[in-house]
């Protein structure tokens, strides 16, 4: 082997989205460092990452850099490029539409890196040298979580045969747009802990997988929490108390939950909910809220009356944990300026569309709606609650992560 892959860096310009890459880190604990890929540091997929926001791949040219070093003192220059796995000689031998089909899809959503020159200094390596990224799918590809392989090939020159060098993988994460409030791209630096974790985007891309709208990646989010109420969230009966939602959202200790551990244990309530759907969401790109409804002030009861419906975790149909009459106050991922002509995404519950029927209905970009008109409100609350169900935008808020 002559020439040495030393480092591949994606997110090379922290402070702007030059390079369609962006700033984020593990966790509330481990950043994510720059070169995101290293020789002797990183082996695998599971280790080396990188998010591109799709909305700034589209029109311009996205680059990554690499660092590499010579072994053969003779070498002044070579030619470098990066490409796809081969594919197996049996689909390459084929000509059937299918197979025909597949080789037309490119298998890394980033495509190859176009060839580049490389120098070396007089000590044998290289500065860092940027690549163009070609055959990328980032416009088409949706949010999801990707994992990609290069083949690192070099040549002395044109005419050469092209020579394997190096093999590395990593895991692309893809995104709408550039993530939205609690998360942050600046300052970029390891003490931000708000700038995305990749341990968001693990669950929060795969939920959202395909997704091309924001709407579409909040609504398939909204299910998915829901979902959960299958073993894993279950709504607090005992007082209705939230469990990770407070000034911040405990998200360490729910992702915790998530990965088969004990978290802060599986009750929860609406706030839960709704900061738990904001906060992914808007990981990938939406731009949701966490307000509520109601409050202890609309009713001389200090709630408001319910209909029947279906809370996280719930078999059967029923007032919330089967008598409650209502709810002092409703919290959920809203649009806007969580009016009442504002969409809601609710985690929390299911609503019955024809009632008594028990037909269940997902509130997924369903809006809010005024007195008497067909819409969330109307579902939600009792005949008898419309006016004590009311949107308090003032209580909007994005929940910082921890």
């Amino acid at each position: 082997m002559s020439v040495v892959l030393l480092a591949v860096a994606f997110n090379h310009q922290a402070d702007d989205t030059a390079s369609g890459a962006l700033n984020i880190r593990r966790n509330a604990e481990e950043p994510v460092t720059v070169p995101e890929w290293q020789r002797g540091v990183n082996f695998s997929s599971a280790d080396s990452f990188a998010a591109y926001s799709i909305e700034h791949s589209i029109g311009r040219p996205v680059t990554i850099r690499a660092k590499f070093a010579r072994i053969l003192p003779h070498l002044t220059s070579v030619q470098v490029r990066a490409v796809q796995p081969p594919l197996p000689w049996t689909l390459l031998s084929s000509t059937t539409g299918w197979t025909q089909g597949l080789l037309a899809t490119q298998v890394n959503v980033l495509g190859e890196l176009a060839p580049e020159t490389v120098f070396f200094s007089d000590f044998g390596d290289s500065d860092y040298v940027s690549f163009t990224l070609r055959n990328t799918r980032l416009p088409s590809c949706g949010v999801g979580v990707h994992r990609i392989r290069w083949h690192w090939q070099f040549r002395a020159g044109i005419g050469s045969p092209w020579r394997e060098f190096a093999v590395t993988e990593h895991t692309i994460y893809t995104v709408l747009r550039k993530p939205t409030l609690p998360w942050l791209q600046q300052p970029a630096n390891v003490a931000n802990t708000q700038l995305p974790w990749t341990d968001a985007l693990d669950f929060a891309c795969r939920w959202a997988q395909g997704a091309r709208t924001p709407e579409e990646a909040a609504a398939t989010i909204t299910r998915t929490v829901y979902s959960l109420g299958n073993g894993v969230l279950s709504y607090d009966c005992a007082v209705g108390a939230a469990a990770y939602s407070f000034e911040v959202f405990l998200l360490s200790e729910l992702i915790e939950l998530f990965r088969g551990g004990l978290g802060r244990g599986h009750y929860i309530n609406c706030s839960d909910c709704a900061t738990l759907v904001a906060t992914f969401a808007n990981v990938v790109g939406a731009d949701l809220w966490q307000s509520r409804m109601g409050g202890p002030f609309t009713s001389p009861f200090g709630y408001f009356p319910v209909n029947r419906l279906r809370t996280i975790g719930a078999a059967a149909w029923s007032l919330p944990c089967g008598w409650w009459p209502g709810w002092t106050f409703h919290e959920v991922a809203w649009k806007g300026g969580c009016t009442e002509e504002d969409a809601v995404f609710d985690a929390c519950l299911q609503l019955d569309a024809y009632p008594p029927y028990g037909v269940a209905l997902a509130p997924t970009n369903l809006r809010f709606g005024r007195i008497g008109e067909l819409a969330y409100r109307a579902l939600l609350a009792a005949p008898e609650g419309y006016a004590l169900c009311s949107p308090i935008p003032f209580s909007r808020q994005r929940r910082p992560v921890a």
